[in-house]
């Protein structure tokens, strides 16, 4: 009977030592700005926008792989409100993130005539998922992807680059890019 103890007990430690418990962070019910959720954030949790206002954030860096959604019917600006380089940043760490969703609100990505790029990707070696998402008011380019190997997809659904004003285009690889390879847009 011991034996038996010990294996089930064994068995338990290993269905259970990877298991992953993602959170749920709800902005602004929780934290109260988008900064502060992702403090608080790890690798996995969702934050979830809950209502239709303008998070001024400067430039919001994110840099763990989280999923950044807003409510069905909801609509966040998330908005420069100083000259920065980028409204959204997402680093290295951030790689497989998805920002917006299909089955939730739309969020504008704003530069408020601040910031020189609404949108800048970082080297990222793992699909990163971009959904349901408007990018205006940037001075530059729209999107940016520096350093992404050519295996590596980013996708595109159902976003809206507004390059009014710009003195670029709403998306830019670096010369080291394979724009066939890098970027799949889908319903923009």
């Amino acid at each position: 009977m011991k034996h038996f103890l010990k294996t089930i007990a064994l068995v338990w430690l290993v269905l259970t030592a990877g298991s992953v418990h993602s959170a749920e962070i709800l902005v602004p019910g929780q934290q109260a700005t988008l900064t502060a959720a992702l403090g608080v954030a790890t690798d996995g949790d969702t934050i979830r926008i809950t209502n239709s206002a303008n998070y001024d954030e400067g430039m919001l860096v994110i840099d763990k792989r989280i999923n950044l959604v807003a409510d069905v019917g909801q609509t966040p600006v998330v908005r420069a409100t100083a000259v920065t380089d980028a409204v959204l940043q997402l680093n290295v760490a951030a790689a497989g993130s998805h920002i917006g969703s299909l089955d939730g609100g739309t969020i504008t990505v704003d530069g408020n005539g601040q910031a020189a790029m609404g949108m800048r990707i970082l080297a990222t070696t793992t699909r990163t998922y971009f959904e349901n998402l408007t990018v205006k008011g940037f001075t530059d380019t729209g999107e940016e992807c520096s350093g992404a190997p050519a295996a590596v997809q980013h996708l595109f659904t159902k976003v809206v680059m507004d390059a009014t004003g710009a003195s670029n285009y709403g998306f830019r690889p670096t010369a080291s890019e394979d724009v066939a390879s890098s970027v799949t847009y889908s319903r923009c």
